[in-house]
């Protein structure tokens, strides 16, 4: 994940959640919801970065 540039969810989630497993949970349940959502990203309206937020 670190090599793709999306560290900060990562810290981001580690840094909220405090237990590193729980903290590999909401990162899986953020990707699948990107995933899931894929269609709505329009890169004319921003960058994937500002969408995913």
């Amino acid at each position: 994940m670190h090599e793709t540039g999306w560290c900060w969810p990562s810290l981001l989630a580690t840094d909220t959640v405090q237990d590193p497993v729980q903290s590999e949970e909401v990162m899986l349940e953020v990707f699948v919801e990107l995933w899931r959502t894929a269609g709505r990203f329009d890169p004319s309206r921003g960058s994937v970065l500002a969408w995913a937020m």
